[in-house]
C-alpha cells in the first residue's frame, strides 16, 4: 500500500509540474526523455521496486525541464 501512495503522489506532483513548466522535457535517468505517459509507469515501478521518485527542475535544452530520479525508500 505504500509503494501506491509514492506513486500516486510522484503523479500528482509531476502533473502540477507540467502545468507550472508547459514547455519542459520530462526526463528519466541518462537523459532519456519520455512523456508524461511514459513517466507514470516508470513512477510506478521505481515505486515497487523499493524507490521513491524525486522530482526536480534544471535546464535540458534551453528549457526549464523535470527530472525524475529514483531514489532509495
Amino acid at each position: 500500500m505504500e509503494q501506491e501512495s509514492i506513486w500516486i503522489g510522484a503523479w500528482n506532483n509531476l502533473e502540477d509540474l507540467i502545468k507550472k513548466y508547459p514547455e519542459g522535457h520530462i526526463l528519466v535517468p541518462e537523459f532519456k526523455e519520455v512523456d508524461a505517459e511514459g513517466a507514470r509507469p516508470w513512477m510506478q515501478e521505481s515505486a515497487y521496486k523499493g524507490n521513491r521518485v524525486q522530482l526536480t527542475i534544471d535546464y535540458h535544452k534551453g528549457r526549464k525541464s523535470i527530472f525524475l530520479n529514483k531514489v532509495p525508500a
